[in-house]
């Protein structure tokens, strides 16, 4: 990576030249970190004097050339936790500083109603508030794989839209470098995408970086002697078990695989025909008893539905005699009088 020097460059160009030192942290020297961290450090001071974000605004407030600052307290906290020293002191504190970053890096985002569910459960953790099972852990590291992998997706995609739709102004301004400025929306869609995808990193470094200040912290914590000294060896007993259980592995295998080497292509049977027949003996009972049961329940029903049948008849030919042979009909003594 090409390092300057200049102590002039403006915000955006610092941010530029941050961001490339980000997308190649696996390859730069300790000097380009030392670097990168410096311009990381003006980027912050930079930010913050010019007042570009406030407690009181929404993330819609914030303008689209302004979102990608948001991201400065993530690179430098990233930057920070990749410095190679040797000194375990000099790490912890380090180590510290880019645990702080990250944490507030996505306190902020929580302001702005930019963290996910999942991320706001990992910060609350972090900051203390909260305690999450190994089981949550695990299903929202999972989680966390799957929404990266979209993101990481989506943002090729809007960058391919962005290219094509530059090359179409440049097209239609009939020159090089075509019309000022880029296309406002998907520019911003970008740079969301980026900081979701930089707040799913965040997400993970935090335990990482937390399991690593509590080793490097112990560590610093013994003298030279102790921690040159060899790890003593398992006592005596412990390793008699440990070979014999390796030597009944390693000879159980090889008779296996003595055993298996006569052995046909085909599956062998596991039970005798005897056995095979008693089992079909037993189905073909268990078969018929059902089938008696089933058989027994319809005759039951159709009884039923014929004695339904019949008190029906018996209904309907009472209900047509009285509907020819009114009440009184045939009586002249219950005639009323004129």
């Amino acid at each position: 990576m090409d390092i300057t020097t200049d102590q002039d460059l403006t915000l955006p160009v610092l941010f530029h030249n941050c961001w490339v030192a980000h997308e190649n942290g696996d390859s730069l020297t300790d000097a380009e970190i030392e670097e990168a961290v410096r311009w990381l450090q003006k980027c912050s001071r930079l930010v913050a004097t010019l007042g570009l974000f406030s407690s009181n605004e929404q993330a819609e407030d914030i303008a689209t050339a302004d979102l990608k600052y948001l991201l400065v307290p993530f690179l430098l906290g990233d930057i920070l936790s990749r410095s190679r020293t040797q000194g375990l002191h000099r790490r912890v504190g380090l180590l510290n500083d880019a645990l702080q970053l990250l944490r507030g890096f996505m306190e902020q985002l929580k302001q702005y109603g930019l963290l996910g569910r999942d991320e706001s459960a990992v910060l609350m953790e972090a900051q203390g508030q909260a305690s999450l099972d190994p089981g949550t852990r695990r299903a929202q590291k999972v989680a966390r794989f799957r929404m990266e992998k979209a993101a990481k997706a989506k943002l090729v995609a809007l960058r391919t839209q962005e290219l094509r739709k530059r090359r179409l102004r440049e097209l239609e301004a009939g020159e090089e470098g075509g019309l000022p400025g880029s296309d406002e929306d998907v520019e911003r869609d970008v740079w969301l995408t980026q900081i979701q995808l930089c707040t799913l990193t965040a997400a993970d470094a935090l335990g990482s970086l937390k399991r690593e200040i509590e080793v490097l912290s112990h560590a610093a914590t013994l003298s030279e002697d102790e921690r040159a000294r060899p790890a003593e060896p398992p006592p005596a007993e412990v390793m008699q078990q440990l070979h014999k259980a390796a030597a009944a592995l390693s000879t159980g295998r090889a008779e296996q695989m003595r055993a298996s080497v006569f052995r046909p292509s085909h599956n062998l049977p596991t039970i005798t025909l005897a056995e095979q027949a008693e089992r079909e003996m037993v189905m073909a009972q268990r078969a018929s008893e059902a089938q008696a049961r089933a058989e027994a329940q319809r005759a039951r029903e159709r009884a039923e539905d014929k004695d339904g049948d019949a008190e029906t008849l018996r209904q309907r030919t009472w209900d047509d005699w009285k509907d020819e042979n009114p009440r009184g009909a045939g009586n002249s003594k219950l005639l009323p009088t004129a």
